[in-house]
């Protein structure tokens, strides 16, 4: 922030010592020497014509040949007297708001040069604010140097649209990540304060290469104060989702509501909001940091490079938000790179699902030996063979169908189902009844899943009478998904807990890459056949 320091300040800026007003109006109190000790220093509520004096010291300022500026931000038309000389006008004054001619809020006026190198300068106002809305504002006096004035404005200007263009950028970049790619809400808050922190440095600056007249101070006014009250709601908000910190909704309502109300509670909420929500920020980083959370390090670095440095609110607060920002930034990045390889990762491991899906169903001896029956039948049941070879095509079509969805309808998987055992009862010329209650064809589920189910139920259980019956309950309540899977028949050698393989890890690997962390998978062993499988999932 040192670095920044001379860009921030106006090293040749003086102030004036005092500010005094009058109310009514009378051409002698521009004279210099005026007695001003009856005067008030609070006229804020008053509309109509008053006088404003404020007096400059001089005798400190350095010497110098160049132009001397005065410049005032007052709400109001106003004539400007220097020492008793009249030296401009802004806007027209008037007795009423019809024959008052609105100012422009920002006004800068070059002071002669026998004014300027006097040790003593007395700036008297007459002012009307006839226009002026129920907002005030302390106006703002000003004694410059034109050059060193105009110049420190330049490199403010280079320095806001670095910072502008910072914000701009990480705020499109995330925006199109989260819309285009990864649906993940620290982005869009992220995208979301980057761009309040773009519209604030707009909105407050503009009046640096706009200006527009007093009665529109308002309209201004409130537009950077409800940016300011966005962006520091919206850090916190993002430090919570960015974190994972438990309880995030109601933790989230609370930091909203608490820089909330600090910002119309008290007098400088300009500072306040900004400051409480940057003390919840430091809090909530602090916790990151204790669960080794990725990126906190860095988002304590650009909070703690912040509060150094904004300790009002002008172009450094900025500085600091932009220190902040690109902390967050790299901060993200280090999430952004986690996810990315958890994403490859995921991809990797649907991959293999997919193999798995494959070799589950393609196994050398499953296409032998159907091979084999068709071979056999061909001569002694050419019908039936023709049967066999069709409700094979059909399974392998689905099959196909399915292998890279990572959801398919209920319906084609029922298909797959129907077409697995019209094969199966023909090979091992076994009856396989397959009773089925859904709620909806319309749910969706991981490919295969109730497949490798009734494929395990083919396996491993016995028939009961020449019949094997499979039992499938489907039902969706809300978003939540209930699938019941029994498989009746009797079970040889041993338990049910002893036989999980392939198929229920292949179950859970697809359930875990549809749903992670939303799903469940239980099994039981049922008393006298079979076993039943429940499995739970949230869309």
């Amino acid at each position: 922030m040192i670095l920044f320091n001379k860009i921030i300040k106006h090293p040749s800026a003086i102030h004036p010592n005092t500010l005094a007003y009058h109310m009514g109006d009378n051409l002698d109190w521009a004279k210099k020497g005026v007695n001003i000790s009856n005067w008030t220093d609070d006229i804020s509520s008053y509309k109509g014509i008053y006088w404003l004096r404020a007096e400059f010291d001089l005798s400190k300022a350095p010497p110098s040949i160049e132009k001397k500026i005065l410049i005032l931000a007052i709400q109001g038309s106003y004539e400007v007297y220097a020492n008793g000389v009249f030296i401009g006008k802004n806007g027209k004054v008037g007795h009423s708001a019809k024959e008052e001619i609105a100012g422009f809020l920002d006004q800068k006026f070059i002071l002669p040069e026998n004014l300027s190198n006097q040790e003593n300068l007395q700036i008297a106002l007459r002012i009307s604010n006839h226009q002026k809305q129920n907002l005030t504002k302390i106006p703002y006096l000003q004694y410059n140097n034109y050059h060193e004035y105009f110049k420190l404005k330049m490199q403010q200007a280079a320095l806001l649209n670095t910072f502008s263009g910072i914000f701009l950028i990480a705020s499109l970049y995330y925006f199109f990540l989260y819309f285009v790619s990864f649906r993940h809400l620290r982005y869009f808050l992220f995208a979301a304060l980057c761009l309040s922190l773009f519209l604030l440095i707009v909105i407050t600056f503009s009046r640096n290469h706009w200006s527009f007249k007093y009665p529109d101070y308002k309209t201004w006014y409130l537009m950077a104060t409800w940016l300011k009250l966005l962006s520091a709601i919206t850090l916190p908000a993002f430090l919570i989702e960015n974190f994972q910190i438990p309880r995030k909704s109601l933790l989230t309502i609370s930091c909203i509501l608490l820089v909330t109300v600090s910002h119309f509670t008290f007098k400088d909420e300009e500072l306040a909001s900004s400051f409480i929500s940057v003390f919840i920020s430091t809090i909530l980083t602090i916790w990151a940091i204790f669960k080794k959370r990725l990126g906190s390090w860095e988002a304590l670095a650009g909070l703690f490079i912040f509060l150094l440095g904004a300790m009002t609110f002008d172009l450094s607060i900025f500085i600091g938000f932009a220190v902040l920002v690109i902390a967050n930034l790299f901060s993200l990045a280090v999430v952004q790179k986690q996810d990315k390889r958890l994403y490859e990762a995921s991809l990797l491991r649907s991959s293999r699902l997919e193999l798995e899906l494959l070799k589950k169903n393609i196994k050398p001896h499953f296409l032998m030996n159907t091979l084999t029956n068709i071979i056999s039948l061909i001569e002694s049941e050419p019908k039936i063979s023709i049967h066999l070879i069709e409700s094979l095509s059909e399974e392998f079509h689905l099959l196909n169908f399915m292998t890279d969805k990572k959801l398919v309808p209920l319906e084609h998987e029922l298909k797959l189902c129907q077409s697995h055992l019209k094969v199966m009862r023909i090979r091992n010329d076994i009856d396989y009844k397959f009773d089925i209650q859904s709620d909806s064809s319309i749910i969706k589920i991981p490919p295969a899943v109730i497949h490798t189910l009734l494929e395990n139920g083919i396996t491993h259980c016995e028939p009961i009478n020449g019949m094997v019956k499979f039992d499938l309950s489907v039902k969706k309540k809300n978003k939540e998904v209930t699938i019941k899977f029994i498989s009746k028949g009797k079970i040889e050698g041993k338990s049910i807990k002893e036989k999980e393989g392939t198929g229920l890890y292949y179950i859970r690997s697809r359930l875990e890459e549809s749903f992670p962390g939303k799903w469940n998978l239980n099994y039981y062993h049922l008393k006298d056949y079979g076993w039943q499988t429940i499995i739970n999932y949230v869309l």
